[in-house]
């Protein structure tokens, strides 16, 4: 948007950063760190935005209309017509699972706030674990978006002050410039090191790399520092160099922006700052027509590059490295279609050059994109509704009524404002028991419902591939444990310390883990109204109850985690509870430990818990993890929404869903006094399969954990196990 002459070196910066980006989302392996070419294009901009508000200062309120009236003319008319035409395309392609999300960013991408949408998601573990919807790329946008909404305001001020102050507007610009980028770039170090998971996505740790594009506008280029040629065009390599570097060298491990972002911005800056044309410049390479027209298209690759990924596996089940072929193709030839006839047309067309009819338009197009997103929502809704009016009313077990739980009207994920906050004592009684007890059920029987068709045998229980499915896949996201919708959880930090407290019977028991021990609550609330127990959570969202320090991004998250363990210990040790029943999956590495190796780190620090809880008396059940289907599926409902009448589409075996499950291993082979455990594999898997439905009932809610109707299925089948474990601690 500078009104300077035109720069080739920019254009093939452009080139660059979507490349990256297309490498990184279609060939992950060649371009690990691709994610940065998000950093070019905000270098770029700022650099470009602030050149013109510097050679053209806003001094009234009609010059920041006309800037944004020139910022809606070039970026809304294609924004908008991606949105509409993934609206459509999201609602006949993707499953209808996967309706109300992707039609809630949708609206939130038309009115550019995507980045905060998806940095509220991001604190939920279960809604980060979601497939990516097909507008997930709009935060970039948003961001930028935000930026020309302010830093206009901000040039203005800048100038009225100068005047005031009688300073010189280059030498208050200048400071401005360096202030807000001291001041963002240290809030993106300390909120990645923090929270990493909003912060790649918040305006105020991305504001940085944008002033820093406009830090460079307010210096004079290399060329004119009267340095050697060799030397600018050097500049402009190591520049170069260095964001090629970030884009081969990071990886999704790589704590992003923070510190690491230092590496492409500044590299990104140094190539806009030499504006090198000499023969040895790179930008002799970034000149060469392909490259340019990849700079002049990039706007609209990166538009529709996402979609066409994102919704693709709804068509091909998995792209293949031809299909990736395709969708570059198609990528490229949809971009220079919408340059051509999109871009450049609502750009210069003389009928939107007034004010009033560009403002109108970016209204009447919010307001279209909205109205495609909520008639969305309407309808996913409304299958929602009418897939649990229309859930069969079958038995799973003597006195237990196969029920679709209904739809909560309040927040369960986490992060939910229903959170208890108190200590030790517990924040609520569920489910007392009852005083006529329903009679035990026998295992087995002539049911073939839930868990006892793979108990009986899939011999004596067929399995029907097209068999109406409970709950019904959009329905079984919601299908969870009771301690989401109670607020259970201690979130990171893992400062609070919440308990919940289900039944009142007499008998004690302790249920201590992570994610994965709160989804055996609806199997043990079942057991606790047939037998008397009052079952009291100590439950921690992403952490394990261990003496191995887990690995997360910030080290007070780390050290919370530790604490939350020694804490739980000391409340559940001894004979506090008649029993306690500990299940963990391995979702965060521990410190020295990776995916690719032996966890030896994480098996040591199971040992040792679990040697204290021995020493101390504590009869324990260690349950072994479920088998974890994230390993070749994004999500079951999802899959399963795809594939109504093949359920076996959607399942996977004992080795490709294999689960680690280091603490399990701890409990089995140390033989410790107290310690004992119970291996669940079999209800999930037979010796060459695991059902995604099992008996008519849908397994898991996501990639990884069990639906709590399926967990009521369960109960009478680990019954005998756990009263056996409470007679070793002389309870029953």
């Amino acid at each position: 948007m500078s009104d300077g002459p035109f720069r080739h070196d920019i254009q093939g910066l452009r080139a660059v950063a979507v490349l990256l980006v297309l490498a990184y989302h279609l060939w992950p392996d060649s371009a690990s760190g691709g994610f940065v070419g998000v950093d070019v294009f905000l270098v770029i901009s700022g650099f470009l935005i602030t050149a013109h508000l510097l050679q053209h200062p806003p001094r009234r309120s009609r010059d920041l209309l006309d800037f944004w009236g020139r910022r809606i003319r070039r970026l809304l008319p294609a924004a908008f017509l991606v949105l509409a035409v993934t609206a459509v395309a999201s609602r006949l392609i993707a499953p209808d699972t996967r309706w109300a999300a992707n039609a809630g960013e949708i609206i939130a991408s038309a009115f550019y706030v995507e980045n905060w949408a998806l940095a509220a998601r991001s604190v939920d573990y279960l809604g980060a674990a979601e497939a990516p919807t097909p507008v997930q790329h709009y935060w970039s946008l948003s961001v930028e978006e935000q930026f020309y909404l302010i830093w206009p305001v901000l040039i203005l001020a800048i100038f009225w002050f100068a005047r005031r102050s009688r300073l010189g507007p280059s030498l208050v610009t200048s400071v401005a410039m360096l202030s807000v980028v001291g001041i963002s770039l240290f809030v993106s170090v300390s909120a990645t090191a923090t929270e990493p998971a909003s912060a790649y996505f918040i305006t105020p740790t991305r504001v940085w790399e944008l002033a820093a594009g406009g830090v460079v506008a307010t210096l004079p280029p290399l060329g004119s520092w009267r340095l050697p040629a060799r030397v600018v065009d050097g500049v402009a390599w190591i520049g170069l160099a260095m964001l090629l570097v970030a884009g081969a060298t990071f990886t999704a491990a790589t704590p992003f922006p923070g510190v690491a972002a230092i590496l492409p911005v500044a590299g990104t800056a140094l190539v806009i700052l030499a504006a090198s044309e000499g023969r040895g410049s790179p930008t002799r390479l970034l000149r060469l027509r392909p490259i340019q027209h990849l700079g002049d298209t990039s706007y609209s690759i990166y538009l529709w590059h996402w979609p066409l990924i994102a919704l693709a596996p709804y068509v091909v089940d998995t792209i293949t490295p031809l299909d990736s072929l395709v969708i570059l193709g198609a990528t490229i030839g949809l971009a220079t279609i919408t340059k051509v006839y999109v871009e450049d047309p609502f750009r210069f067309a003389p009928s939107f050059q007034p004010l009033v009819p560009t403002f109108r338009f970016a209204v009447a197009g919010m307001l279209l994109v909205s109205v495609l997103g909520s008639a969305q929502l309407v309808e996913a809704q409304l299958r929602l509704d009418a897939a649990i009016a229309s859930a069969p009313d079958l038995s799973i077990v003597p006195g237990e009524e196969l029920t679709v739980p209904p739809v909560p009207t309040s927040t369960i994920a986490p992060g939910s404002t229903i959170e208890p906050t108190s200590t030790i004592e517990p924040t609520s009684t569920i489910e007392p028991t009852s005083t006529t007890e329903p009679q035990d059920p026998t295992p087995g029987g002539d049911s073939c419902v839930g868990a006892a068709a793979i108990v009986r045998g899939f011999d004596a229980c067929p399995q029907d591939q097209a068999s109406q499915m409970v709950p019904d896949p959009i329905v079984a996201s919601t299908d969870r444990s009771a301690a989401y919708r109670d607020g259970c959880w201690i979130y990171a930090p893992f400062a609070t310390r919440t308990t919940c407290q289900y039944g009142k019977g007499s008998v004690r028991i302790a249920l201590v883990g992570n994610s994965h021990a709160g989804m055996w609550l609806p199997t043990l609330q079942v057991l606790a109204r047939r037998h008397g127990w009052r079952i009291t959570t100590f439950l921690a969202s992403q952490c394990n109850a261990t003496e191995a320090p887990l690995e997360f991004y910030s080290s007070v998250n780390t050290a919370g985690c530790l604490d939350y363990g020694d804490w739980a210990l000391d409340q559940t040790r001894g004979k506090a509870f008649d029993l306690v029943i500990t299940v963990e999956r391995q979702s965060i590495p521990t410190e020295g430990d990776t995916w690719s190796t032996t966890p030896a780190t994480a098996y040591a620090g199971y040992t040792k818990y679990l040697r204290r809880w021995s020493a101390a008396g504590t009869n324990v059940l260690v349950v072994r993890d479920s088998p974890y289907p994230g390993r070749t599926l994004q999500s079951v409902p999802d899959c399963l929404a795809r594939h109504p009448r093949n359920h076996s589409a959607c399942s996977g075996t004992p080795e490709t869903w294999r689960s680690m499950d280091p603490l399990y291993a701890a409990a089995t082979d140390r033989g410790l006094p107290g310690i004992s455990t119970m291996d669940v594999t079999r209800y999930f898997c037979t010796a060459t399969e695991c059902p995604a439905v099992i008996g008519s009932v849908v397994t898991y809610f996501d990639a990884s954990h069990m639906t709590a109707t399926y967990g009521r299925s369960l109960a009478p089948y680990v019954d005998a196990e756990i009263v056996a474990a409470l007679s070793r601690g002389g309870s029953q």
